[in-house]
């Protein structure tokens, strides 16, 4: 049973990703291939391509906001030539380490991550880097909780530090590295090193709007979402709260609410005021109490009322109202049962009214041989 049920969930999230447009993947297909020779289904390079210039990170979904104009300026801290920081390549490198550089934001920005690209040849044990980013000559950080540093692969590193706010110039430290390659900066919201980047408001999916920018990962609960601290996974059909686990309640009509708050989406079922959909129908039932008491179903969404209770039928005039049945033998028929029945009605009343022209017509005749007959035998 479980083996089965893995294989359906594997063919749905199959469907997913292969259910996108050419060069797009991901859950709603919003993450767009940004590899040099195309991506799989899954987002991941083709024959393990490089990012496009301008990207980075996790399956290229980091902007770099290096190479975004206006473009940030680099300069040394130490008097060097920095010409393949900035030329956009990552394999042209200087033959000695920078140690340090200073980049300077023509527009105020915030920032979540920077990438430095290293030689890979000749590297110590350790290599790392640290960051300070500053609007006041580096008199006070602007990092949150400080920066810290990820060793991505031996040419690579990642330093972290999100900003309290944007920032025009942060200053770069690198150790154990032999040259330095490319630097990228981002600010986009970053989970880890291994998950795609979080939406901008990222923090609207955790409790009391808190979760960590740099992560995006959210400190108390998720709200409508599941997956905690992630919370990227929005809750199913019929859950929410916090962590999802809360189900809509029987008052939401179909069993839809919202995620976050619960209130229901589609209106209610016995209940008169949606969205809370906690004022009991009165007189009626249904969907958002529309149905009148004597219609057993009515039409989704109206007052039309379908069928009746047993011993009422459709008044003819107002389809919204069920009336009962005549206690003796007048005919009263359904709209619908009329529409079944016109062209037999029809023809009857077609018949009969042939019937009486031709015994007028026969009458007629009659009367007027009986006359003739009278006044022959007169003469």
């Amino acid at each position: 049973m479980n083996v089965l049920f893995k294989c359906f969930i594997l063919s749905i999230v199959c469907y997913v990703y292969t259910a996108c447009p050419l060069n797009y993947f991901g859950p709603s297909c919003r993450y767009k291939c940004n590899c040099l020779k195309g991506c799989d289904k899954f987002g991941a390079c083709l024959n393990n391509s490089d990012c496009i210039p301008g990207w980075f990170g996790y399956l290229c979904q980091l902007q770099d906001l290096m190479l975004v104009e206006p473009r940030p300026t680099v300069t040394p801290v130490v008097k060097k030539d920095l010409t393949e920081l900035v030329d956009g390549k990552r394999i042209t490198c200087t033959w000695y380490s920078v140690v340090a550089f200073q980049v300077n934001f023509l527009v105020p920005t915030d920032i979540t991550v920077i990438r430095v690209y290293v030689r890979k040849d000749e590297r110590s044990d350790t290599m790392g880097g640290s960051v300070n980013v500053s609007n006041d000559n580096f008199q006070t950080s602007l990092c949150i909780n400080g920066s810290r540093s990820v060793e991505v692969d031996n040419g690579t590193i990642d330093v972290y530090c999100t900003s309290s706010a944007p920032v025009k110039q942060l200053r770069v430290r690198t150790f154990g590295v032999t040259g330095e390659c490319h630097i990228s900066i981002s600010k986009d919201c970053i989970i880890s090193l291994s998950r795609l980047p979080c939406d901008a408001d990222y923090c609207k999916r955790c409790f009391n709007f808190k979760c960590d920018r740099s992560t995006g990962q959210c400190y108390v609960a998720c709200l409508g979402y599941s997956n905690f601290p992630y919370c990227d996974q929005p809750c199913r059909t019929g859950q929410f709260g916090l962590n999802c686990i809360f189900r809509c309640s029987q008052n939401c009509y179909g069993g839809i609410c919202d995620p976050a708050s619960g209130l229901c989406l589609n209106g209610c079922n016995g209940f008169s005021n949606p969205p809370m959909c906690n004022i009991p129908c009165i007189g009626s039932h249904g969907h958002n109490c529309m149905c009148d008491a004597s219609c057993q179903v009515c039409k989704t969404g109206s007052r039309v009322c379908q069928s009746c209770l047993d011993g009422y039928v459709v008044r003819l005039n107002k389809t919204t109202e069920c009336i009962p049945m005549p206690a003796r033998g007048i005919a009263l028929f359904s709209t619908s049962l009329l529409r079944k029945r016109a062209p037999l009605i029809l023809s009857v009343l077609i018949f009969e009214t042939l019937l009486v022209i031709l015994i007028v017509i026969f009458v007629f005749i009659y009367h007027r041989k009986t006359r003739i007959d009278n006044h022959s035998e007169s003469d």
